[in-house]
């Protein structure tokens, strides 16, 4: 049984006794009741069932209501602050039409302002929302299941009293908890601007706000965690976001950098997953997804602490970033942040920039480069085109397993620049870098400036210069790396490039790459060298050198190499031979110069040096002719313990065993460098 309100009359008075009635706690509203501006207080737990009627103007109160009702308008300014009732409701209910004509901005935002915290708005599925201005969420509430078209209006008004900007939606700060579900926005009219206040699809200024399963449509940033505040513990996660920027601009060089975004979030820990981030197809977008540390205090909002959080805790993994996104994703200042298993492709600028900051691992991204040479969108800002871009001051990254394809235009596969400081303690392992047919990609890993740094066990091929360009590196390890270049491919790149201040006293170890189809293998200066066991192949030069000290070169293996070793200028201290010997010792080292009993006959001048570990022996140096394939005499600092014939490059060395006599003839007759090792007794 229940009660009727008709019963009672058709006003207030009415509607006031059906709902504090002792005998039954089911009212049936079936009458249009205006309040007249008063206040009807239902009895505690009462069920309010709306059948045809509705309630106007005025307000009702009472603590654990029920209200049962389809799909229709009951309230018409109705003030419901005070009644304690569904966690579920309908915005039809408030006068929502969802037809797709009527403007529903100011239904919409009374239904939002009239529920209670932690309520659940469901909004019309199967309709579409119209909306010509801002919706903002004050309370706790998740909103749910339905389109909302942001016609007109919500961009010219996205500035509030304090000058802060806004969203389409826009969560303030009593919004802790909200959530998003499986909510489509769109911005049909494209509707942006060049400067100055930006189109948010939601704007996020609350903790622990939640947005998931939505489309984000056609906003110049689809989602981000307002730069005003520190706000934390947002997750963003199976969202499709497409974002617009500055235009149908192809070759826009000096602006746009600020908008165009997908997804950014400033100062906040996070969690962004299982998202697809788009640019649309002819627009001049910022960056896919961004995470960017707070510069605090001058970016928190008014009375707003700071818990020392602001650049600490981001996870960016498993989402799908397409498009011309000058960056796909990038992450800013921040400490502990984990990049991984994205799938990105189309960047104008780089795929995965990690700029400053400390503590990232960028771990299993596959990064496409389509890139064409022409694109120069921002190229007034001089950007590095490379899959992965690191900007130090920086330490303590990881960039392990990603694979990088190139099928446009790159300078990089991998690259670590420098600002102002060293990147320190940084490990590059298991990496794939390939160039596709069609592509180009000037250097495979470029490394500058920083220090404690693991190159290890990554695959590179196709670059057109360097497989490995390294410079001022202080204790590098190059270990297990595969390089391959095109034998087609003319000029050859070289393998693994390392150009060292000479003023700095560097470390290197370099053992157990192997590399083929180069001009030359390795082109290493200026430091102290460990190269061993590495394998070089179809190459010109395996080993071109100079101004080492106190390095070791041995063990390694050449095949079908046209120079194997070649030594220009070397400090005392030095050990350089082929395919070497395990018995080693201090190694003596010597010039070997032009004098008597040096040369005879037609060796017009000389000039080298030799070292020696245990019974090993290792002649490097230059010898000028004034005559083709004449034997010249010369003497050896040892005698070796058997006689051969040496052929290096155009020279012919033959050596007498048990003698220190030996000859040597050119093809040439012109000058001509060499190194060669003979076994002593």
């Amino acid at each position: 049984m229940a009660i009727y309100v008709s019963s009672y009359g058709n006003d207030h008075n009415a509607l006031n006794s059906a709902l504090t009635n002792t005998t039954d706690r089911n009212v049936v509203v079936d009458i249009d009741i205006d309040l007249n501006n008063l206040t009807v207080t239902a009895t505690d737990e009462t069920v309010i069932i709306f059948e045809h009627g509705k309630l106007s103007n005025g307000k009702l109160s009472g603590e654990k209501i029920r209200i049962l009702s389809d799909r229709r308008q009951i309230f018409h300014n109705i003030d419901l602050t005070d009644l304690s009732y569904n966690k579920e409701v309908y915005p039809e209910w408030f006068g929502v039409k969802a037809d797709g004509i009527t403007d529903d901005t100011s239904a919409l935002q009374y239904c939002i302002n009239s529920v209670n915290n932690r309520t659940l708005v469901s909004l019309c599925g199967e309709g579409v929302h119209v909306l010509n201005g801002i919706i903002e969420i004050k309370k706790t509430i998740t909103l749910t299941n339905g389109i909302l078209r942001f016609d007109s209006g919500f961009i010219f008004d996205n500035v509030d009293i304090d000058g802060n900007e806004r969203g389409a939606i826009t969560i303030k700060k009593d919004g802790i908890h909200t959530k998003l579900i499986n909510v489509t926005l769109e911005n049909p009219n494209l509707l942006h601007t060049e400067s100055g206040p930006k189109s948010y699809g939601i704007l996020i200024g609350a903790d622990n706000v939640t947005i998931e399963g939505c489309n984000i449509i056609d906003f110049e940033t689809g989602i981000c965690v307002f730069i005003h505040g520190e706000w934390q513990k947002t997750m963003v996660t199976n969202n499709y976001v497409r974002a617009i920027g500055i235009g149908e601009i192809e070759y826009n060089l000096a602006t746009g950098e600020d908008r165009g975004f997908g997804i950014t979030t400033w100062g906040c820990q996070a969690i962004i997953s299982n998202n697809i981030v788009e640019c649309k197809n002819g627009y001049d977008c910022g960056i896919g997804i961004l995470a960017l540390a707070m510069d605090a205090p001058e970016f928190l909002g008014t009375n707003i602490p700071s818990t020392g959080t602001s650049e600490d805790l981001v996870v960016i993994s498993n989402n799908v970033v397409v498009g011309k996104f000058r960056r796909s994703i990038e992450v800013e200042s921040m400490n502990y942040v984990n990049v991984s298993d994205n799938v990105v492709e189309g960047a104008t600028w780089y795929g995965i920039g990690l700029i400053y900051g400390n503590n990232y691992n960028c771990n299993g991204n596959i990064i496409k480069m389509t890139r064409s040479i022409n694109d120069l969108q921002g190229g007034l800002w001089l950007p590095p085109y490379s899959g992965i871009t690191l900007r130090a001051p920086g330490s303590n990254h990881n960039i392990t397993n990603n694979n990088i394809s190139v099928t446009g235009h790159a300078d990089f596969g991998i690259c670590h620049l420098i600002t102002n400081g060293h990147g320190n303690n940084l490990s590059f392992t298991g990496n794939k870098i390939t160039v596709e047919d069609g592509g180009f990609c000037k250097n495979g890993i470029y490394l500058y400036m920083c220090k404690e740094i693991v190159i290890k066990d990554n695959f590179i091929s196709g670059v057109s210069e360097k497989m490995i360009y390294v410079s001022d590196i202080s204790n590098l390890n190059i270990e297990g790396n595969r390089l391959k270049g095109n034998p087609e491919q003319s000029p050859l790149p070289a393998g693994i490039f390392q150009n060292n201040n000479p003023s700095e006293t560097l470390f290197t170890i370099i053992k157990n790459n192997v590399v083929s189809d180069l001009d030359t293998a390795f082109e290493l200066s200026n430091g102290t060298f460990y190269i061993s066991g590495n394998m070089v192949q179809n190459s010109n030069i395996g080993f071109n050198c100079w101004n080492f000290n106190n390095s070791f070169v041995f063990g390694n293996n050449f095949s079908n190499v046209t120079t194997n070793i070649q030594f220009l200028s070397h400090d005392n201290g030095n050990v350089y031979y082929l395919n070497g010997v395990d018995d080693i010792l201090t190694p003596i080292e010597k010039e070997w110069v032009y004098n008597d009993p040096l040369v005879i006959d037609n060796l017009v001048s000389a000039v080298g040096s030799f070292s020696k570990i245990g019974k090993q022996v290792g002649l490097s140096g230059l010898f000028s002719f004034d005559a083709i394939e004449v034997w010249s005499d010369i003497s050896l600092p040892y005698a070796p313990d058997y006689s051969a014939i040496i052929q290096c490059s155009n020279l012919t060395f033959e050596l007498t065993g048990g003698s220190t006599l030996a000859k040597v003839k050119s093809t040439t007759g012109g000058p001509e460098g060499f190194q060669i090792n003979y076994k002593t007794s």
